[in-house]
């Protein structure tokens, strides 16, 4: 019978993720984005890492770090990506251009020891 039932589809909605990023000041990501799980996560991180740093435009400057941490709905830190610029022998050297701090790898390192 039409109109008697009730529609039993339900809408399971995706896990969110906020990727802050700390420069010359914290800029938090408070609104987030939709992904399917971490792995989505850690490639919109990649990506749109790539594409500020690129829009930085010579604003990186030696003792200044650029850093974007990926944290879930719960507040849980998943990724750091950081970029640390120092000087060394008189030239600029950009040090750890993506450290990858997740509890998966942990745990996996954790595993191989």
């Amino acid at each position: 019978m039409l109109g008697t039932g009730h529609n039993s589809r339900r809408f399971i909605s995706m896990p969110r993720y906020f990727f802050n990023v700390y420069h010359e000041r914290a800029e938090p990501d408070d609104v987030g984005e939709e992904l399917p799980d971490q792995h989505a996560a850690w490639k919109e991180a990649t990506i749109t890492a790539g594409q500020i740093l690129q829009s930085l435009d010579g604003k990186l400057q030696p003792g200044r770090d650029w850093q974007m941490e990926v944290k879930d709905e719960f507040g849980a830190s998943l990724y750091v990506i950081r970029v640390s610029a120092k000087n060394g022998h008189g030239s600029l050297t950009l040090v750890g251009v993506c450290m990858l701090v997740g509890r998966e790898q942990i745990n996996q390192l954790k595993r191989n020891r």
